[in-house]
């Protein structure tokens, strides 16, 4: 004879309250980030802001450095952390050295 398994019940939810559960958690979240958020922001706004004034986009960008298109996006946002050589091929790919890249960040 099978043992059944008897689920619990659980209460009717509506999915705006989830979603304002969410954000709650996100903010909360994104208040304590440790400091160096704003580092890999500052250093995406910097890559940018040099990527412009050079007059490349993203894509021809991204070419020059050998990594994805989606990556230098990412960057750009703040929404990634380079690794040591990603930094060097993004610095190559704007044609100046990496120390400078990170001296135009302020890092």
């Amino acid at each position: 004879m099978k043992a059944s398994v008897k689920l619990p019940v659980l209460p009717e939810v509506s999915i705006r309250s989830v979603c304002r559960r969410l954000v709650c958690v996100a903010s909360v979240y994104l208040a304590m980030a440790p400091a160096n958020g704003n580092i890999v922001m500052r250093f995406g706004q910097t890559v940018r802001r040099i990527r412009l004034k050079q007059g490349l986009s993203q894509e021809r960008y991204a070419e020059l450095a050998e990594v994805h298109r989606n990556y230098v996006g990412l960057i750009e946002r703040g929404e990634r952390s380079p690794t040591l050589s990603n930094l060097v091929r993004l610095a190559n790919g704007l044609g100046i050295s990496l120390s400078e890249l990170l001296r135009r960040a302020q890092l």
